[in-house]
């Protein structure tokens, strides 16, 4: 390439792979699809360059103007959805990369698609469970995380930090009454791992049934 040397334009093709693997046992690895996801618009994005100084980061894909100039180089785009540092509901954090060169006088297409780049959890409870116990919550926290809490009429997923491509250990506790007796009689360590799938990293839902 032709570092420094003049200016090229950039075009900017991203995606979202919206799948994960469901890592429960009962599920045994199936594919699974966010029934709400966010709009590829809405994705910042970063582009830095690897021999220079060059910085910028835009609040939105929609916000990049398509054809920009770029002197001749190479560079790195990162494209993301949230902050990977907050847990919680409603808190997905999606992330891509790519890494292209801008040649002189010459368009450049570059793409990039963003997966789930932190772990999904729900919980579940059979009828039997449901009928026994009055009330009950399900915490869920990941190392170096925050305590993430599920009441019994919960059903959105939950969103936690994780690792890719490792292991996750979860710790899961389990608080329940009844006859106004209220204890947590289980604390429990479940693991999950985040698999690379699609050509990139997915991340694994961790579905934890009681």
């Amino acid at each position: 390439h032709e570092s420094g040397n003049g200016t090229g334009s950039v075009n900017l093709q991203l995606t979202a792979n919206h799948k994960t693997i469901n890592m429960s046992a009962a599920e045994g690895g199936n594919e699974d699809e966010e029934s709400s996801s966010p709009d590829i618009s809405e994705f910042s994005i970063a582009i830095n360059s690897k021999n220079g100084p060059f910085a910028k980061e835009w609040d939105s894909l929609a916000d990049f103007l398509p054809g920009t100039k770029f002197t001749a180089g190479e560079y790195t785009l990162k494209a993301y959805y949230g902050n990977i540092k907050n847990e919680g509901f409603d808190q997905p954090y999606y992330e891509g990369s790519s890494d292209f060169t801008v040649r002189r006088n010459e368009p450049t297409e570059v793409t990039a698609t963003c997966y789930l780049a932190n772990v999904k959890v729900t919980v579940e409870s059979t009828e039997a469970f449901q009928n026994y116990f009055k009330s009950f919550t399900t915490t869920i926290h990941s190392a170096g995380g925050t305590y993430v809490e599920f009441n019994q009429n919960e059903s959105r997923a939950a969103y936690v930090v994780g690792q890719p491509d490792e292991k996750q250990r979860h710790i899961v506790y389990v608080r329940t009454c009844r006859n106004r007796r209220c204890q947590t009689p289980a604390t429990l360590q479940c693991e999950t791992r985040c698999k690379p799938e699609f050509g990139g990293r997915s991340r694994s839902l961790g579905k934890f049934r009681q």
